[in-house]
């Protein structure tokens, strides 16, 4: 595992991962607290080194990972009796406003997340500078860039995800569909054999901006020759997302999906997951992060990952998205941010933290030295490290959108996939929103 995830995750990556020490300056603190203003832990626990028992919170914007986490944080309390872990989890939709509410009222978390460069120099002012934690020198290449800032790092990489489209490999081979289809013509056709067999075709959240913002946004920004120069040009007024070929065939496979899909604009992440795993669905959009509620479902669910094929060459289609998409970073006014270091240095170096990162959580890990377990992470992360080692990856890149436009970006694949804007509308509201928002 050392050998794959520090020499093919960095080899499949290298066209799309660069490093960055930081060049943006932070973004003013989203609100401003009184320095001991705090968490319940902070009121609670006075004394963390005197050994008094302590409890900190971790607030989560994964639903899907609640009962993980749980257990997680029970397995730590068993072996530090003295340090308990409350988690509390909003869905991802609301996470940033409620988190700029809880520092507002003064009850900000100890351990919360971030998804990577700009949501970092959002929070900047509020963070820990974790650079002096052992495991920081055993994180990939690929999970520095983004949780770094003028050479130090503030978040700890939670483990390495991807995502496509989640398939049921039950359905598709009832319905004689042997291979995973290479373009959006065979995906027409793919999703033709399951209706005639009485099977929904796709699943998808098109009710929420998240699922549209985040997944099938980076899809197109992902296909660009070079992503990275993509996003500076438009940053600087010299790329555009109108005309755009990425962008115009994405706009394509959205409608195909969109249009095959059983209630798109009343399907929560819940429904999702239910009719998926019931089978009354074929395909999702998702990722590694699905597999502790499929499992929930059915642990012995015949699914697995293929990738979006919206561009016009076959070669270009077979790929998946991967990268770090969450870091858990450290307030730090917390009074009791010793014990969140130790629960996550727990998590790297102990045998049993390392089990629950990687078998419970279901993550690829993010650290060198972490070589057990991967066996357990279920179906779609096996499929993930296979197209790793293959190195069949393209990179993940909302962090570096300009702050705040993923949401606006969502809500205008929303109405374009409800039929209620063109696809040349859709490309220039795009457009308009990455212009009014750049730096």
């Amino acid at each position: 595992m050392k050998k794959l995830l520090c020499l093919s995750v960095a080899a499949a990556m290298a066209c799309t991962m660069t490093a960055c020490s930081g060049s943006s300056s932070p973004s003013p603190s989203p609100s401003s607290r009184n320095q001991d203003a705090g968490n319940p832990g902070s009121q609670e626990n006075t004394n963390q080194e005197a050994g008094n028992a302590v409890n900190l919170v971790l607030y989560n914007n994964k639903i899907e990972t609640v009962e993980a986490l749980q257990k997680t944080a029970d397995a730590f309390h068993q072996s530090h009796p003295d340090v308990s872990i409350t988690i509390e989890t909003t869905q991802s939709e609301q996470y940033s406003t409620s988190l700029k509410t809880r520092y507002a009222s003064g009850e900000a978390p100890d351990i919360f997340m971030v998804t990577g460069k700009e949501d970092m120099l959002l929070w900047l002012d509020n963070l820990e500078d974790l650079s002096d934690q052992k495991w920081t020198a055993d994180m990939v290449d690929i999970s520095k860039p983004d949780i770094t800032h003028e050479g130090r790092i503030y978040g700890f990489p939670v483990g390495i995800e991807g995502y496509g489209y989640m398939y049921r490999a039950d359905l598709f081979k009832q319905a004689g569909i042997e291979t995973a289809p290479k373009n959006l013509d065979e995906l027409r056709n793919c999703a033709g054999r399951l209706k005639d067999m009485g099977v929904t075709p796709f699943v998808n959240t098109w009710g929420a901006w998240y699922q549209a913002g985040m997944f099938y946004m980076n899809a197109a920004i992902a296909q660009q020759e070079d992503p990275y120069a993509f996003i500076e040009g438009l940053n600087a007024g010299e790329n555009l997302i109108e005309g755009n070929e990425a962008f115009i065939r994405l706009a394509e496979m959205i409608k195909l999906d969109f249009d095959n899909c059983d209630s798109p604009l009343n399907t929560d992440f819940a429904a999702q997951v239910s009719k998926f795993g019931s089978g009354t669905a074929a395909m999702a959009c998702g990722g590694t992060w699905n597999q502790p509620s499929l499992d929930d479902v059915d642990p012995d669910m015949e699914a697995g990952l293929i990738p979006m094929p919206f561009m016009e060459k076959d070669e270009d289609n077979d790929v998946l998205y991967a990268g770090v998409t969450t870091y858990w970073v450290i307030n730090k006014d917390s009074a009791v941010k010793d014990a969140a270091k130790e629960f996550l240095n727990w998590l790297v170096y102990d045998e049993e933290g390392q089990s629950f990162l990687v078998t419970e959580l279901k993550n690829i890990p993010a650290f060198s030295n972490i070589t057990t377990g991967t066996d357990s992470i279920g179906p779609l992360g096996q499929t993930l490290l296979s197209y790793l080692e293959e190195g069949k990856v393209k990179g993940i890149y909302n962090s570096r959108y300009p702050a705040g436009t993923v949401q606006a970006f969502g809500t205008s694949i929303q109405k374009f996939a409800a039929g209620n804007i063109s696809q040349e509308q859709l490309l220039k509201e795009l457009q308009d929103t990455w212009t009014s928002s750049r730096r």
